[in-house]
This record gives structure tokens, C-alpha cells and sequence, in this order.
């Protein structure tokens, strides 16, 4: 039976077979989707929307959930690490809490500047410099 089926086999392939996981992901407010840990970019205009997404040891790719085609495909990272180019980043992001900060000591952005390092420190260790600043008594203010 073997020496019938001999001259119809091919070589192996050089590359090993590779497994791919599989699963769908929400696109954050950076323009990014998390896959174990490690954030990588989609294509802009796709904040808000799923995507589906195959990874193995090697590679990402980000797949679109309607056609299935491939969107991205990223080299694999580290956990923690991000592989978003700057130009996915979206233009307008939500502020950071030391602008917040600053928008709340400052309307008129005159007097920001030398107050600015030091509140932005202590809203690192808890916040309570926004109270001394705040338009809200402390037992009034929204929660």
C-alpha cells in the first residue's frame, strides 16, 4: 500500500504547521486591542467596534468580523508592551487627569504654570490637592 502511495507524496514543509487561538476584541479609545497582555494598533476608524483576532507565538493579526480579511498583522510583544504606530493614535483622546486638574485650578490658564507640578503630584498620591481648588465644598460634591 506504501510504495503505491509513494510517487503521490510531497516533501514536507520547511515551516512547521502553526496553531493559531482565536477570539474577538474591542478597539479602546487608543486605537488598540489587548491580546494576552500586549496591546497592538487596528486600523483607524475602528474605536468602540470588535474585531476579530488570530495569534500564535510569532504573530497577531486582526481580522475583519464581516469579510474575515486581514486588517493588521503585528510581530508578537512582551507583556505590558504596545505596538501602535502614532498614526492610529486617534487625534482628540480623553484629557489626563493633570490637564483636568489644570482646567479645574486655572480657567483662565494665568496663574496654571506654578501651581501646576506641585498639584499634579499630589493628585498622584490621592487627589486631595483638587479639593483645595475645587468650586465644590467637600460634602457637596459629586460622587
Amino acid at each position: 500500500m506504501f510504495a503505491e502511495e509513494k510517487p503521490t507524496l510531497l516533501p514536507l514543509p520547511l515551516e512547521p504547521f502553526r496553531y493559531y487561538q482565536y477570539g474577538e476584541r474591542i478597539v479602546h479609545l487608543d486605537g488598540g486591542v489587548e491580546v494576552e497582555a500586549a496591546y497592538y494598533g487596528a486600523p483607524p476608524g475602528w474605536i468602540g467596534r470588535v474585531l476579530r483576532v488570530q495569534w500564535d507565538e510569532l504573530y497577531v493579526r486582526l481580522l475583519d468580523p464581516m469579510t474575515g480579511l486581514l486588517l493588521r498583522e503585528h510581530v508578537r510583544q512582551k507583556r505590558g508592551w504596545y505596538r501602535i504606530k502614532e498614526e492610529v493614535h486617534p487625534k482628540r483622546t480623553p484629557l489626563r487627569t493633570p490637564q483636568l486638574l489644570w482646567r479645574a485650578v486655572a480657567p483662565d490658564r494665568t496663574s496654571a504654570p506654578s501651581v501646576m507640578p506641585s498639584i499634579a503630584s499630589k493628585a498622584r498620591s490621592g487627589g486631595a490637592a483638587f479639593w483645595a481648588f475645587s468650586p465644590w465644598p467637600r460634602n457637596t460634591a459629586p460622587k
